[in-house]
């Protein structure tokens, strides 16, 4: 039975790690995504990303330039940075995780161009089952849902907002489709303020 056609429910921890090339912000890890196109990039490459363009973003992989931020940017990663591990504490409290493991680069396992670095992969507690967990810390909570509209309010039951934005839920897919497992779950964490 080829990979493809694996039952995504028989996926164990072992196939995920030995896929691992590298750890998340290491000298390789950054060697890697010069090299193939990552789960935060594929919004961005079908046009859905609003934070960068599908142009500048071929240009960096295609001439392996060195990324810039401007400041706001760079203020968000690192607000991202500072708290990925507060949240991640509080969902293993919320959602009673006690197996998990630090992610890093993944290539998915026919095509070495696509890749993904999911935060932390976790064992559903009392299963055998693996799954993924993406985390954001977002510093701006008026921004970060799409708003609910008709469609949404239609179909899901929050009063203000509804839907984390395209490019996570792209993200999450295409790290669903790397990690060949069933779901990823978003973690968003808002600091106290």
């Amino acid at each position: 039975m080829s990979q493809i056609q694996r039952n995504w429910s028989n996926i164990s921890i072992d196939d995920i790690i030995e896929r691992i090339k590298c750890q998340q912000n290491s000298d390789t890890w950054y060697s890697y995504r010069q090299l193939s196109f990552g789960s935060s990039e594929i919004a961005c490459m079908v046009g859905w990303d609003p934070y960068k363009s599908d142009k500048m973003q071929w240009l960096l992989h295609t001439k392996n330039e060195i990324q810039t931020f401007n400041e706001k940017q760079e203020n968000a990663m690192k607000h991202g940075h500072e708290n990925e591990e507060k949240a991640f504490q509080s969902y293993c409290k919320i959602m009673s995780i006690k197996n998990f493991w630090q992610c890093g680069l993944i290539l998915h396992w026919q095509h070495a161009f696509m890749h993904s670095s999911p935060d932390r992969i976790v064992q559903c507690p009392n299963t055998n089952i693996y799954y993924g967990v993406e985390i954001k810390c977002p510093i701006d909570r008026e921004n970060y849902y799409i708003k609910s509209n008709k469609f949404t309010k239609k179909y899901f039951k929050f009063d203000d907002w509804c839907l984390p934005p395209i490019q996570y839920i792209i993200q999450i897919l295409h790290q669903c489709l790397i990690l060949n497992i069933f779901f990823i779950d978003l973690v968003v964490y808002w600091t106290p303020s």
